[in-house]
């Protein structure tokens, strides 16, 4: 599939293989949200204790909810974290858990549907998949 000259394909042939791709990518997507959400679960608050010896005022980290309403907190500084490992601000990181954790907790039938290959997984501008 990768090592044909694109130029040799016949047009069906290469449309063919574009739609392959998209298939691919899309559910690259779409596993790429699963890491997102396992990820959050890790961080919730009632699963990363508090760190012994630290008082509230010494800039422990707080829990936030991404996502919206319905949506689990999770631990704010794992959001920077995760967007250094994907190469993303801490902004889009934030953008991008929140997605993530709205589709399973606030459209869990939209996100059923991009589980079973029936929708594509959106992607904001400043995406992963797009930076």
């Amino acid at each position: 599939m990768f090592d044909t000259d694109l130029s040799e394909l016949s047009t069906a042939d290469l449309l063919e293989s574009a739609a392959e791709h998209r298939a691919i990518a899309n559910r690259a997507d779409a596993r790429l949200l699963e890491h997102a959400q396992i990820y959050a679960d890790r961080f919730h608050p009632s699963v990363c204790g508090i760190r012994p010896g630290r008082r509230s005022a010494d800039g422990r980290e707080r829990a936030v909810v991404l996502g919206g309403d319905g949506c689990p907190e999770i631990a704010e500084f794992a959001i920077a974290e995760f967007g250094v490992m994907l190469a993303i601000s801490p902004m889009v990181a934030r953008q991008f858990l929140g997605e993530a954790l709205a589709l399973r907790h606030r459209f869990p039938f939209t996100w059923a549907r991009v589980l079973a290959g029936d929708a594509t997984p959106g992607k904001p501008a400043n995406s992963p998949r797009s930076a």
